[in-house]
């Protein structure tokens, strides 16, 4: 199964959503501090990353910036979530190189793993339907 890489600073989402993706049968990196999140995750060398968009000290989409510009990293398809519903959020994400943008509070753990599913096998972001 893949490996996925969540990068949340709120520790009830992280550890709902490792619990969701490792009864799915992921195998799941949690890092909870986005200025960790360049070295934590190169270093974890995940098939995808799930990022939070809303955290302190530097932002989701400062850290996809960052990804994208890293070598061993760009290529890593990364599926930003939130639970800001703000249109400007969704397209600033996915114009940074996000395969996909979900709101947190919208999405059912199966629903998710469908994601993951559809981000894997298309990186691209467009969604197979």
């Amino acid at each position: 199964m893949a490996h996925v890489v969540i990068i949340d600073d709120d520790p009830l989402m992280y550890e709902l959503y490792e619990l969701i993706l490792t009864t799915a049968g992921y195998k799941v990196t949690v890092i909870g501090a986005p200025e960790q999140a360049l070295e934590k995750t190169t270093a974890a060398r995940p098939d995808i990353i799930l990022l939070d968009i809303m955290m302190p000290k530097i932002n989701g989409l400062e850290v996809l910036e960052l990804f994208k510009r890293s070598p061993e990293l760009k290529k890593v398809p990364v599926i930003a979530f939130s639970n800001l519903l703000d249109k400007e959020a969704e397209k600033a994400a996915l114009a940074r190189g996000a395969a996909r943008y979900i709101i947190k509070s919208q999405f059912q753990s199966k629903e998710l793993q469908a994601v993951i599913t559809d981000v894997l096998a298309n990186p691209k972001g467009l969604p197979k339907r």
